[in-house]
């Protein structure tokens, strides 16, 4: 059996031909569509009805939510305690005045 990449070109171009026949047959790439999410796998196990499944599903990212709130809330509070410090230590620099430098101005 001849190797499908080896090509002798005759008279007419016919090796051409075949060579960018192989070509579209390896790089044709068929039409996909979008279904939409497949949840089967997740809920296979519940009873078939849609309702159900939904409720589910919405009970799910209900606690997922949740769960992100819980963990997000300890670093937004710890965020708004350093900056509020960092906003009292300016102020503070600011009002403060060493010792002595009252007789030192122009």
């Amino acid at each position: 059996m001849k190797p499908s990449f080896v090509f002798l070109i005759d008279d007419n171009g016919q090796a051409v031909k075949q060579l960018t026949k192989e070509m579209r047959k390896i790089t044709h790439v068929p039409v996909q569509t979008w279904n939409g999410w497949d949840t089967d796998w997740f809920t296979s196990w519940l009873l078939q009805w849609g309702w159900l499944r939904k409720g589910f599903l919405l009970f799910i990212l209900f606690i997922t939510v949740l769960l992100t709130i819980a963990c997000f809330t300890p670093c937004l509070i710890a965020t708004i305690r350093k900056l509020a410090g960092q906003v009292t230590y300016q102020q503070m620099m600011i009002l403060y005045k060493p010792e002595g430098t009252e007789a030192q101005s122009p």
